[in-house]
């Protein structure tokens, strides 16, 4: 629960534990060709999920399964550990117009 001291922590990383029991369980079902973690990296970034989860996330990866982690500022060692880090850059966005997320596309 919550504790003053502590914060969310504790119910943080009883949320992370389930997600990272329930990924790995996906990961190595065999069901999948490619899994999508969209925007990992963000929560890694802001303390959602500890780096060493998605790092042993990648190491558990069964060879044939593609495992596609996006956001931006990913951490070194989660680079590192990839087989393909690709960094792209804003050029040109709806937002720039005023034309507000759209559902489907940016939420």
């Amino acid at each position: 629960g919550f504790d003053p001291e502590y914060g969310a922590r504790p119910i943080r990383r009883a949320i992370q534990k389930e997600i990272e029991d329930k990924l790995s369980e996906e990961m190595l079902s065999g069901k999948w060709d490619m899994v999508i973690l969209d925007e990992l990296n963000y929560a890694v970034k802001f303390e959602l999920v500890e780096e060493h989860c998605v790092l042993d996330l990648i190491k558990e990866k069964p060879e044939k399964l593609h495992l596609v982690i996006t956001g931006r500022g990913v951490r070194p060692a989660v680079a590192e550990a990839a087989d393909l880090v690709t960094e792209m850059h804003l050029v040109k966005h709806p937002f720039q117009k005023g034309i507000k997320a759209q559902q489907g596309i940016e939420f």
